[in-house]
């Protein structure tokens, strides 16, 4: 196990390495660029000269390199060379690089010094130049950080791993290969139970660097991700450097068992697995199956984990088991496997040889796999068809496995199958490759240089820009693999020039469209110059400047962005320059000093942007009094900028420290709310979660304290007209919403289809600006606990509306609430003396939908060949209703699986029927079509008598009837419905 869990570094890089072919074969065809890849392999033979230093310019003899190098091969094939490099007496180590270099990576490492990392050569248009002939390290001498580690009795653990990583900034190619601190190195605990290690960078000024840990040990319960047991018991930095970090592990319980096969004989190859992504996890997650059939997993936690058996030659099996002290030694009888054919070709019907075949899925997650990695135990489950493209896998589930498949040069497809007799033909499209000429539109003649963009269309409004995958066009000609990585979505094609205006593709192109010719004629315009200042009118060199248009939207988190696609930075003239273009256009300049944003419409003059000082926010969270540690609070901006506008995805959050304190150092003065973060899906302390509206200004610091001042409110929510069907209220929406408290909202603001000088009305969720108008209110989000009961902390004096929605448990997405109600609510001064005002029992009219035994012969649905049916029609089948969403992606994601079991049961006496509740039916009937979902589709909308008859609150959702026209069961899951159908109709 401890080999697994070493050499952290190299292992991510191996990670990153064994992914890259699969992320090539989405965004690249060797066809397409073979001139190029000729050129690069033709390159000669190079050396790169490193030299590694201490603070004070001194060489360091015995310094660690470990070099990571991808290049081409002459048959122009991807290839990795890793290589262990010692630094000599003057610093000095040397790397010979193979012919064709593209990329590298190299970490440096020496006894106690802090660790360094670089990258270079990243992105298409650069490719390997960026990698120089000489390059220097210059290490910091490292600092002591230290612990103990303790049973839970308080006595020392021997022996126990400790994993220490940490990442201290980003590389930046833009001004060069510039190394970042990067460090993953490993400590054991002594008889004392302590620990240390001397390679932690030094203390900063203000905030100290956060270290992630991982500690294990075969006999206690481990870290199953990054900082698990270093956050759940607040281990903090602080206490690492003076060494009072403390960790306390726990016993778990050792999960045992024999498997069998059906003869009951014991069965001695294979593997155990206790995780549904055992690839991703960072620990073991699997053992081997002992010589007599036995096995034994690590120590877990008591409580449900899945179990997966995986045995050559046999069907896996995959159980939840509840792990608890007192279980019994599991038993497994293993059934032999069915017959898995695939007869991999191109659309010409030509084998595609040593076609690559990934497992992705099995009943809806990843237990199931066969990569080949030292992340994972090997599964023994093929991964290659033979040169004639014939896939053959003997021992495979007789449910429906989701694979991935590529080879030669075609496009990646994925497909959800089960095991035939006949076997299955897989046809693979070619890549979707666009090429064309780019001309100027006064001159007629090519445009020299240009850069050719994919640009995904999820919808006809909803547009990403790839910048990742551009490439390089010259003498107006360009060819470019579209599909780069989302090879089932449709594409656009942008494309950019020095001095002339960016366009895009009028119309989109998915697979199966073939070679895509496209021309474009460029009108020239100037790039748009801007200028950066200060409230003193000074010019603000090096200020980031970031833009986002209604195809292009960078994902902002706390200020920091990605840089591909963006302008450069200010110059020491506070100038900028962005490219002319098609689209309006909100930019953004935020530096140290301040931050400013505007939007210029394409024929606009960007002008003079002057920083305004950031806004800052200080507080504490408390629940009942006390104070809350390691909250998420968020800053949320009033605006929620809509599909087709220019915009930014902005988040900004900050978390509680163990007294509850949290800080925002830099926001936005702009209008928002603060608020921590509380919703049904996930347990929290909190069961209310305040939310202060704010109209920051420049320079303005605001302090608060969430959930402590004011009185409690309570009560009891009940829902009636339900009769003994149950309702758990932890899945419901619940605001306290203030009449009287709050900020204007801005005169761009969207017009509202309510008056909010009033009570609140049950109609106003319905406004698709209703939660952004909530922002400008204060209010609390209230979460039931599940038999109703509500408490709601710091409620100051004032009138309110408490707005109630209920919902049935979901699986995936919530869509209508099945019980709604407003009761007005007023906090006195008395109430603030008393500290608690009860609301009593609060009754909430529901809907509920059909249950098992009632009839379900009044419903009426279409089917394919667009005739109308009841359910009485079909007395003698059973029939199978399936609600979904086109935007809900647990509804998406089990789509597969329900065509493969249709297609495995269509033999049997069962009609398959979907239900779409969408707003907007043409998005789902553009899915439909594009996945040729074969069984019959009804678009039904959000409002609609059938939706409400079934009380649908939530998707998926699934209902079995039977021959008798009687509901024989429901589910909110797949897996659950399937397991039913898989009773029903008796499979093996």
């Amino acid at each position: 196990m401890s080999s697994r869990l070493s050499n952290t570094a190299r292992s991510s890089v191996t990670l990153f390495w064994t992914l890259l072919p699969l992320l090539i074969s989405f965004s690249q065809s060797p066809a397409q660029e073979k001139a190029a890849e000729k050129a690069h392999v033709a390159q000669t033979k190079r050396s790169l000269e490193f030299l590694v230093s201490d603070e004070n310019g001194q060489p360091l003899k015995e310094a660690k390199l470990y070099a990571n190098v991808a290049y081409l091969d002459e048959s122009s094939k991807r290839k990795i060379v890793n290589s262990d490099l010692v630094t000599n007496a003057a610093g000095v180590a040397k790397l010979s690089l193979p012919p064709g270099t593209r990329s590298m990576r190299v970490w440096v490492s020496r006894l106690n010094y802090v660790s360094e990392f670089v990258s270079f050569g990243e992105g298409p248009e650069v490719e390997d130049k960026k990698i120089p002939t000489h390059f220097e390290f210059q290490l910091a001498r490292g600092t002591k950080i230290s612990g103990i580690v303790v049973d839970a009795s308080g006595k020392p653990v021997p022996d126990v791993t400790v994993s220490v990583s940490v990442n201290v900034g980003e590389p930046d190619l833009s001004s060069g290969p510039q190394p970042i601190i990067s460090i993953n190195t490993e400590a054991v605990t002594d008889k004392a139970g302590k620990w240390s290690t001397n390679i932690a960078p030094a203390k900063r000024p203000g905030d100290d660097i956060k270290f992630s840990l991982k500690f294990t040990h075969p006999d206690y319960l481990s870290d199953s991700a990054w900082g698990e047991l270093q956050n759940q018991q607040n281990l903090t930095t602080a206490m690492l450097r003076d060494g009072s970090a403390q960790i306390v592990l726990r016993q778990g319980v050792a999960v045992k068992g024999t498997v069998y096969n059906t003869a009951g004989d014991p069965i001695t190859k294979g593997i155990i697995i206790w995780h549904d992504e055992p690839y991703y996890g960072s620990t073991v997650h699997e053992v081997e199956i002992g010589k007599s059939g036995t096995f034994e997993t690590i120590p877990l936690p008591s409580g449900k984990h899945p179990i997966t058996v995986v045995a050559p030659g046999f069907k896996p099996i995959r159980q939840i088991v509840d792990v608890s002290k007192s279980m019994d030694e599991l038993t497994f009888t293993m059934k032999p496997g069915k017959t898995l054919t695939l007869k991999i070709v191109e659309t010409s019907g030509k084998p595609v040889p040593k076609a690559h075949v990934g497992l992705r899925k099995w009943n809806g997650v990843e237990s199931l796999y066969n990569w080949r990695h030292p992340n994972v135990l090997n599964s023994g489950i093929p991964t290659h068809a033979d040169e004639n493209g014939v896939y053959v896998w003997d021992w495979a589930p007789d449910d429906p496995v989701t694979y991935q498949i590529y080879g030669g040069s075609c496009a990646a497809k994925e497909v959800t199958l089960v095991a035939t007799e006949k076997g299955h033909v897989i046809k693979l499209d070619r890549p979707l490759i666009a090429s064309g000429k780019v001309t100027d539109a006064a001159t007629g003649k090519p445009v020299t240089t240009f850069r050719v963009i994919p640009v995904i269309e999820f919808r006809p409004d909803f547009l990403s820009t790839s910048f990742d995958s551009l490439v390089i066009g010259k003498a107006g000609k360009y060819k470019i693999t579209l599909n780069s990585g989302w090879y089932d979505r449709r594409h656009l094609i942008r494309i950019e020039a020095d001095g002339y205006r960016s366009a895009l593709s009028e119309t989109s192109f998915g697979l199966g469209d073939g070679p895509v010719a496209q021309t474009f004629s460029l009108e020239r315009a100037s790039a748009r110059k801007g200028l950066v200042i200060d409230r003193s009118g000074k010019p603000v060199s090096n200020a980031t400047i970031r833009v986002g248009t209604p195809s292009i939207v960078p994902i902002v988190q706390n200020g920091e962005s990605e840089r591909q696609g963006m302008p450069d930075n200010t110059s020491g003239k506070g100038e900028f320059q962005i490219a002319a273009t098609f689209e309006p256009t909100r930019i953004r300049a935020a530096h140290e000093s301040g931050f400013v944003e505007i939007v210029r419409q394409p024929e606009e003059a960007i002008g003079t942007l002057t920083l305004q000082p950031w806004a800052t926010i200080s507080g504490r969270l408390f629940q009942a009094g006390k104070p809350v540690a390691d909250a998420l609070i968020l800053f949320k901006t009033l605006h929620d900028r809509k599909l087709g506008e220019p915009r930014f995805q902005d988040s900004f959050y900050t978390q509680t420290d163990a007294d509850g304190h949290f800080k925002f150092k830099q926001l936005p003065p702009i209008p928002g709310a603060v608020q921590a973060y509380l919703g049904p899906w996930e347990e929290s302390p909190l069961t209310s979660s305040q939310s202060v509206s704010l109209d920051l200004q420049p320079g303005e610091h605001k302090t608060m304290e969430l959930g402590n001042k004011g009185t409690t409110v309570t009560g009891t929510v009940v829902a009636t007209g339900r009769g003994e069907a149950t309702l758990n209220k932890n899945w419901s929406l619940n605001y306290l919403i203030r009449r009287d408290h709050g900020i204007p909202l801005p005169e761009d603001f969207p017009e509202l289809s309510f008056d909010p000088a009033g009570p609140v009305q049950t109609s106003w969720v319905l406004d698709p600006n209703f939660y952004s108008w909530l922002r400008s209110r204060q209010h609390y989000f209230v979460k039931l606990s599940p038999e109703g009961q509500l408490q709601i902390g710091g409620v100051s004096p004032g009138d309110y509306d408490l707005v109630l929605r209920l919902y049935e448990q979901p699986a995936g997405c919530l869509v209508e609430a099945v019980g709604i109600r407003v009761i007005p609510v007023t906090v006195t001064t008395d109430d603030i003396k008393a500290g608690n005002k009860d609301l009593g029992s609060i009754e909430v009219a529901c809907r509920v939908g059909p249950r098992v035994g009632e009839s379900m012969y009044a419903y009426k649905f279409t089917d394919t060949t667009g005739v109308e049916h009841s359910i009485f029609d079909l007395k003698g089948r059973y029939v199978l209703m399936h609600v979904w969403a086109s935007w809900c992606a647990p509804c998406l994601k089990s789509m597969p699986d329900i065509q493969a079991t249709a297609d495995q049961l269509s033999e049997k006496p069962l009609t398959f029927v979907g239900l779409n509740v969408d707003q907007y039916p043409e998005d789902a009937k553009r899915l439909v079509e594009k996945n040729k979902w074969n069984w019959a589709q009804n678009y039904l909308g959000v409002q609609s008598d059938m939706a409400r008859q079934l009380a649908i609150s939530s998707v998926p959702v699934y209902y079995l009837i039977g021959p008798d026209g009687k509901l024989n069961a429901s589910a909110s899951e797949w897996s659950q419905m399937k397991a039913a159908l898989k009773e029903t109709f008796k499979q093996d």
